[in-house]
C-alpha cells in the first residue's frame, strides 16, 4: 500500500512539474520576428504580471480611427534584471512609442522589442530584437 501511494505522489509530481514546460513557447510561434511596426498610444493599462506582461494601448491610426493594442512582453522579474527603471517608467495615461513584432494573425497586438516615454526614454527590453 505505501509503496502505490508513493508511486502515485511521484507520478504526480512529475506530471505537474512538467505542466508550465509545455504551456510556454518562443515568441516566433506567436509574432512574425522579422515584420516591425513602431506604434505610438496612449497607455490604458499597464499589467506587470507572470509569465508575460502586458500594455494596453490606445492608438489613432492614419485615418484618424481610434483602435486598442496589446502589447506584450517579458515577465517583471526579466525587465527588473534587463533594466529595472521601466517598471515604474509608464503608467495609464502615459504617451509612448514602441517598436514590436506585428502577431503572425494580423491582430493588433505585438511583441515588445524597445520603448520610448513622451519624456526621452528610451527602454530596450529584448537586445536580439524580437
Amino acid at each position: 500500500m505505501n509503496r502505490n501511494v508513493c508511486r502515485c505522489a511521484i507520478g504526480i509530481l512529475l506530471v505537474g512539474s512538467a505542466l508550465p514546460l509545455s504551456a510556454h513557447h518562443t515568441i516566433s510561434t506567436v509574432y512574425d520576428t522579422t515584420r516591425h511596426a513602431t506604434i505610438q498610444g496612449v497607455v490604458e493599462d499597464v499589467e506587470w504580471k507572470l509569465p508575460h506582461s502586458f500594455i494596453h494601448l490606445n492608438v489613432v491610426d492614419a485615418n484618424g480611427g481610434a483602435g486598442a493594442w496589446q502589447i506584450e512582453t517579458e515577465a517583471p522579474y526579466v525587465i527588473r534584471r534587463r533594466n529595472a527603471a521601466l517598471l515604474d517608467a509608464i503608467k495609464a495615461g502615459d504617451r509612448i512609442a514602441v517598436d514590436v513584432c506585428l502577431s503572425k494573425d494580423g491582430q493588433p497586438h505585438g511583441w515588445l522589442h524597445q520603448l520610448t516615454t513622451s519624456e526621452g526614454m528610451t527602454f530596450e527590453v529584448n537586445a536580439g530584437g524580437c
